[in-house]
Protein backbone atom coordinates (compact mmCIF):
# COMPACT_ATOMS: atom_id res chain seq x y z
CA UNK A 1 0.00 0.00 0.00
CA UNK A 2 1.59 3.54 -0.52
CA UNK A 3 0.30 7.01 0.63
CA UNK A 4 -2.07 9.38 -1.21
CA UNK A 5 -0.59 11.58 -4.22
CA UNK A 6 -2.08 14.65 -1.91
CA UNK A 7 -0.21 13.25 1.24
CA UNK A 8 2.85 12.68 -0.78
CA UNK A 9 2.48 16.01 -2.92
CA UNK A 10 2.32 17.55 1.53
CA UNK A 11 5.80 16.07 2.22
CA UNK A 12 7.27 17.46 -1.02
CA UNK A 13 5.87 20.53 -0.10
CA UNK A 14 7.54 20.29 4.06
CA UNK A 15 11.04 19.69 2.68
CA UNK A 16 10.96 16.06 2.11
CA UNK A 17 14.07 15.13 0.10
CA UNK A 18 14.05 12.39 -2.93
CA UNK A 19 17.25 10.41 -4.23
CA UNK A 20 15.53 7.86 -6.22
CA UNK A 21 16.22 4.33 -5.84
CA UNK A 22 15.14 1.19 -7.43
CA UNK A 23 12.06 -0.08 -6.23
CA UNK A 24 10.67 3.53 -5.15
CA UNK A 25 7.22 4.64 -6.00
CA UNK A 26 6.01 7.78 -7.60
CA UNK A 27 3.28 8.99 -9.65
CA UNK A 28 2.94 12.41 -11.60
CA UNK A 29 -0.04 14.42 -10.69
CA UNK A 30 -1.90 17.15 -12.29
CA UNK A 31 -1.28 15.79 -15.75
CA UNK A 32 -4.42 13.49 -15.93
CA UNK A 33 -2.27 10.36 -14.37
CA UNK A 34 -3.40 10.54 -10.85
CA UNK A 35 -4.47 6.79 -11.03
CA UNK A 36 -1.22 5.54 -12.49
CA UNK A 37 1.62 4.49 -9.75
CA UNK A 38 5.43 3.73 -11.20
CA UNK A 39 8.22 2.62 -9.45
CA UNK A 40 11.80 2.93 -9.97
CA UNK A 41 13.49 -0.10 -12.31
CA UNK A 42 16.87 -0.99 -13.20
CA UNK A 43 15.46 -2.24 -16.62
CA UNK A 44 12.42 0.18 -17.41
CA UNK A 45 12.55 3.77 -15.36
CA UNK A 46 15.40 4.88 -14.97
CA UNK A 47 17.11 8.67 -13.58
CA UNK A 48 19.14 10.26 -16.31
CA UNK A 49 20.07 13.86 -16.58
CA UNK A 50 18.26 15.44 -19.51
CA UNK A 51 19.09 19.37 -20.71
CA UNK A 52 20.67 19.86 -17.23
CA UNK A 53 17.31 18.52 -15.06
CA UNK A 54 17.06 15.02 -13.25
CA UNK A 55 14.35 13.21 -15.28
CA UNK A 56 12.97 10.14 -14.79
CA UNK A 57 13.30 7.96 -17.83
CA UNK A 58 10.49 5.29 -19.31
CA UNK A 59 12.44 3.29 -21.19
CA UNK A 60 10.49 0.84 -23.92
CA UNK A 61 7.28 1.46 -22.14
CA UNK A 62 5.38 2.80 -25.15
CA UNK A 63 2.52 1.70 -24.00
CA UNK A 64 1.95 4.86 -22.14
CA UNK A 65 3.51 6.92 -24.38
CA UNK A 66 5.86 8.94 -22.56
CA UNK A 67 9.75 8.72 -22.65
CA UNK A 68 10.16 11.37 -19.35
CA UNK A 69 9.52 13.43 -16.66
CA UNK A 70 11.57 15.87 -14.87
CA UNK A 71 12.00 14.78 -11.08
CA UNK A 72 10.47 18.19 -10.34
CA UNK A 73 7.21 17.23 -11.36
CA UNK A 74 6.98 13.87 -9.63
CA UNK A 75 5.99 13.00 -6.06
CA UNK A 76 7.62 10.23 -4.60
CA UNK A 77 5.16 7.77 -2.37
CA UNK A 78 7.49 6.78 0.08
CA UNK A 79 6.53 3.59 2.08
CA UNK A 80 5.89 2.06 5.43
CA UNK A 81 9.13 0.99 6.34
CA UNK A 82 11.17 4.23 4.64
CA UNK A 83 8.89 6.67 6.80
CA UNK A 84 9.12 4.74 9.51
CA UNK A 85 13.61 5.45 9.12
CA UNK A 86 13.09 8.87 8.31
CA UNK A 87 11.24 9.69 11.59
CA UNK A 88 13.22 7.98 13.52
CA UNK A 89 16.37 9.43 11.98
CA UNK A 90 14.61 13.03 12.48
CA UNK A 91 13.95 12.15 16.38
CA UNK A 92 17.34 11.51 17.18
CA UNK A 93 18.76 8.85 20.14
CA UNK A 94 16.56 9.61 22.86
CA UNK A 95 12.71 10.00 21.70
CA UNK A 96 10.81 7.09 21.29
CA UNK A 97 7.80 6.43 18.99
CA UNK A 98 4.61 3.82 19.15
CA UNK A 99 2.70 2.45 16.38
CA UNK A 100 -0.95 1.15 17.68
CA UNK A 101 -4.37 0.02 15.65
CA UNK A 102 -6.98 1.45 16.46
CA UNK A 103 -10.95 1.54 15.90
CA UNK A 104 -10.34 4.04 12.75
CA UNK A 105 -6.82 2.79 11.36
CA UNK A 106 -3.46 3.68 13.33
CA UNK A 107 -2.10 5.83 15.58
CA UNK A 108 1.14 7.04 16.40
CA UNK A 109 2.74 8.63 19.29
CA UNK A 110 5.93 10.03 19.67
CA UNK A 111 7.60 11.58 22.35
CA UNK A 112 10.61 13.03 24.65
CA UNK A 113 9.61 12.13 28.12
CA UNK A 114 8.67 15.61 28.78
CA UNK A 115 5.59 15.80 26.35
CA UNK A 116 3.90 13.70 23.88
CA UNK A 117 2.45 14.44 20.15
CA UNK A 118 -0.16 11.65 18.65
CA UNK A 119 -0.46 11.13 15.17
CA UNK A 120 -3.89 9.11 13.65
CA UNK A 121 -4.04 8.32 10.44
CA UNK A 122 -6.65 5.28 8.19
CA UNK A 123 -3.55 3.63 7.38
CA UNK A 124 -0.14 3.35 8.65
CA UNK A 125 1.98 4.62 5.75
CA UNK A 126 -0.33 7.86 6.03
CA UNK A 127 0.08 8.31 9.86
CA UNK A 128 4.12 7.52 9.64
CA UNK A 129 3.76 10.94 6.95
CA UNK A 130 1.59 12.68 8.92
CA UNK A 131 3.89 12.81 11.79
CA UNK A 132 7.18 12.94 8.91
CA UNK A 133 4.89 16.21 7.54
CA UNK A 134 5.28 17.84 11.47
CA UNK A 135 8.54 16.99 11.94
CA UNK A 136 9.70 18.49 8.54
Amino acid sequence: MTISIETATKLKRAGLAWTPKTNDFFAVPDVGMDDKVFAMSDMTVTMEVLNGYQAITFNGAVEWALDFVYKVDAVWLPNESQMREMVIERLGSEPSMILQTSIGGYVVTIGDGKSKQVFEGITAEETYAAVLISLL
